[in-house]
């Protein structure tokens, strides 16, 4: 530029006597810049969304294992299951790794006429290599409104199907109620809770 001391295409790499809004270096600087963060925050969302969508692919295979789990353990201990528990039982089974919980009452069980489950808060609060702490659903005996709130247990990983006694049973209640581990597969656990008269 005539009568100027800089040109504005020669000002790139250049700092010295050229006002900073009017050099070209200071420019390509800012633009270098904002094209890098503009890459890295458009970059971290997708690094997210990967990982969630992972997640939520090993909950689903999670909660997939741990039905057919179930599924299995009905068909294969069903009749010894009512035959130690002749009122009926519940199976439900966790998965310690994801915190996921499923149950099911099988059909031939009379147990959901008076008792009722509140699965929210089954959780494994521990892993040996000799016992599984679980914490129990808590369960509302419904004809005098009895209930089992928080209770946790140290179930025995060997031998399976060993019966463990709750501590007490609800007031009124003629059943005794039993846990055990019908089957153990690493981070998951299935358990069956089984009521008889007493």
């Amino acid at each position: 530029m005539k009568g100027s001391r800089y040109c504005y295409p020669h000002s790139l790499g250049r700092f010295r006597g050229i006002p900073i809004l009017k050099n070209a270096t200071f420019h390509a600087i800012l633009g270098i810049t904002g094209i890098v963060v503009s890459l890295w925050f458009g970059l971290i969302p997708n690094r997210q969304q990967k990982q969630q969508t992972e997640i939520a692919r090993e909950t689903k295979r999670g909660v997939e294992a741990i039905k057919e789990m179930l599924e299995s353990v009905e068909r294969r201990e069903s009749e010894r299951l009512l035959e130690k528990y002749p009122e009926g039982y519940v199976l439900f089974a966790v998965d310690a790794s994801l915190r996921k919980t499923e149950s099911v009452i099988p059909r031939n069980s009379r147990i959901s006429e008076e008792y009722e489950f509140a699965w929210d808060r089954v959780g494994v609060r521990k892993v040996t290599s000799t016992v599984v702490t679980i914490k129990m659903p808590d369960i509302l005996y419904k004809p005098n409104n009895g209930r089992f709130i928080g209770t946790t247990m140290g179930i025995g990983r060997r031998p399976l199907a060993q019966e463990h006694r709750f501590p007490v049973k609800p007031k009124g209640s003629i059943h005794g109620v039993f846990v055990e581990l019908v089957e153990d597969s690493d981070s998951r656990f299935a358990f069956a809770i089984g009521f008889r008269k007493e």
